[in-house]
């Protein structure tokens, strides 16, 4: 959903709105994660960076604000 804006438009699906709730009670099936690609095991700035973006102040505050669900809201 953080990709709606004015500009875009989220379609229903087989009947289902698009909505962040209808995406976490798997009703609407189009969404999809975000992955963060290292090579090797992440250390230092990376790892900080990674940490603090899976941290549930930052789950639970500023990506809720940008409009993506938070991690432990998808099972």
């Amino acid at each position: 959903m953080a990709l709606v804006k004015s500009d875009v438009n989220a379609i229903e699906f087989n009947g289902v709105a698009p909505t962040v709730d209808n995406v976490i009670n798997k009703t609407y099936p189009v969404w999809g994660y975000d992955y963060y690609m290292t090579k090797g095991t992440p250390t230092g700035d990376v790892k900080a960076f990674i940490d603090y973006v899976q941290s549930a102040a930052f789950q639970q505050g500023s990506l809720k604000k940008l409009n993506f669900i938070p991690i432990s809201s998808i099972k």
